[in-house]
């Protein structure tokens, strides 16, 4: 089987350098917290704000990372790749 080689003209060069720009420059895990809904206090500094125990091994992110946690919290077997996926903010 022959794989066809790119169409380049397709490639909007540009555009793409920018939207990598962008990705690498939001703010990490470290910097900003993932679940949006979380409200356990930081060791460090006692904030709700503080992205200092943020990882994708909280026993929180089912409830913390959900639009609705009450009735529907994010799977257990789902929720390290969904904390992960959810820390892409340019996305």
């Amino acid at each position: 089987m022959k794989i066809k080689a790119p169409n380049t003209r397709l490639i909007d060069e540009e555009n793409t350098i920018i939207a990598l720009k962008m990705l690498l420059n939001q703010a990490s895990i470290n910097e900003l917290r993932t679940c949006k809904n979380c409200k356990i206090a930081c060791e460090c500094s006692s904030s709700n704000n503080c992205a200092c125990q943020c990882s994708a091994e909280c026993s929180n992110i089912p409830v913390a990372i959900s639009t609705e946690p009450e009735r529907y919290p994010i799977e257990r077997g789902v929720a390290k790749l969904v904390f992960e996926l959810n820390s892409f903010k340019a996305i």
